[in-house]
């Protein structure tokens, strides 16, 4: 390697371009990946940041479906009941009819 060579690291979306290591001061080396290295810190932090964000609004999304759900199965369970009940009236209703037409009731 020669000083014209050039290094491409990538950290995250950020491409760092440096000379040849051996001609870099070790200070200033360790300044540069003191830097690279909080650069990428803070890449990973706002990443966490947007992941407990995502989770809670799956969580949220979840939620809301489980109620939804919750409440179309109530909504079913009462329209299969009034179905009954007026099935029910019309079954005692036409039992009552067909007794009266079976039998005469006298009249007072």
């Amino acid at each position: 390697m020669n000083v014209n060579d050039v290094l491409y690291w990538c950290c995250g979306d950020v491409v760092v371009i440096m000379t040849c290591w051996c001609y870099i001061q070790d200070s200033r080396r360790e300044d540069v990946l003191v830097n690279l290295c909080m650069r990428q810190s803070v890449q990973e932090r706002r990443i966490a940041v947007q992941l407990m964000q995502v989770r809670r609004e799956k969580d949220v999304i979840r939620r809301n479906r489980l109620a939804q759900e919750k409440q179309f199965e109530e909504a079913r369970v009462k329209e299969f009941e009034e179905q009954l009940n007026k099935e029910k009236v019309y079954s005692l209703s036409y039992f009552f009819l067909f007794l009266s037409s079976q039998y005469s009731i006298p009249k007072s």
